[in-house]
């Protein structure tokens, strides 16, 4: 294809800028330390209380970004095995999840030095992204990028959640961009890859991150294990 110098990148957050998976496993891998020294819930039975508070506060939520809340899991955890109070208990789980995850987050190969390219080039940088944007500032803030984004669109702030349009849309106005002016870096295929090109006509790259859809990876113009590759591109049309 006919690769063009963007106006601006529009990026996912979660598994795009950085391993969101690696900081999950470990973060909760402490929760059900602590839960085993304190009362003595085995990894077996937490894993299956996790996973059925999931289901559940999802299925009774929908897609919003609260379905996505590690507290109302954790709370749904303590309410399953009858234990009370739980209040400090709850807050005492989520602290030690969220502190776990932003001491192990880091950017993606090759991220800081493509968004440095893209300040060079004066092109713009938005995110659009899934779950609460208290949480998300956070991460941005520990994977030190906040200074390199223009613009950021959390589901929480419109009631939304990626693959639906108005997103994608709002993140165009917001830039001063149009339709075809922009790349768009995701891991989703349905909710980033698909609506990117079908809603803001964008150049696509997916990135790799061992739970993409192979079926569904031809959707995308790239395909990219991190940012070196994607940065490369942009070099070589600036030069």
């Amino acid at each position: 294809m006919n690769l063009k110098i963007p106006k601006a990148v529009i990026f996912d957050l979660d598994d795009t800028l950085y391993s969101y998976q690696k900081c999950h496993n470990l973060a909760l891998k402490k929760v059900k330390i602590k839960l085993l020294n304190e009362l003595g819930i085995d990894k077996q039975k937490f894993n299956k209380l996790y996973d059925d508070a999931n289901y559940e506060v999802k299925l009774k939520l929908g897609r919003v970004s609260s379905s996505h809340n590690k507290f109302l899991y954790f709370k749904k955890i303590l309410e399953k095995i009858g234990f009370r109070p739980y209040i400090f208990t709850v807050l005492d789980m989520e602290a030690l999840y969220w502190q776990t995850f932003y001491d192990n987050i880091e950017p993606n190969f090759g991220l800081i030095e493509f968004f440095e390219n893209l300040r060079l080039s004066n092109i713009k940088s938005g995110i659009i992204t899934n779950f609460s944007a208290y949480f998300q500032f956070k991460k941005i803030m520990y994977l030190g990028i906040q200074d390199y984004i223009d613009h950021i669109i959390s589901s929480e702030e419109l009631g939304l959640e990626k693959p639906e349009p108005k997103l994608f849309l709002d993140m165009l106005e917001s830039l001063d961009v149009d339709q075809g002016e922009t790349w768009f870096v995701g891991n989703n295929i349905e909710e980033d890859i698909i609506p990117a090109k079908k809603i803001m006509n964008a150049t696509t790259f997916l990135i790799l991150d061992g739970s993409n859809d192979n079926a569904n990876k031809s959707k995308a113009d790239f395909i990219c294990k991190n940012f070196i590759s994607i940065n490369r591109k942009l070099l070589n049309l600036r030069s």
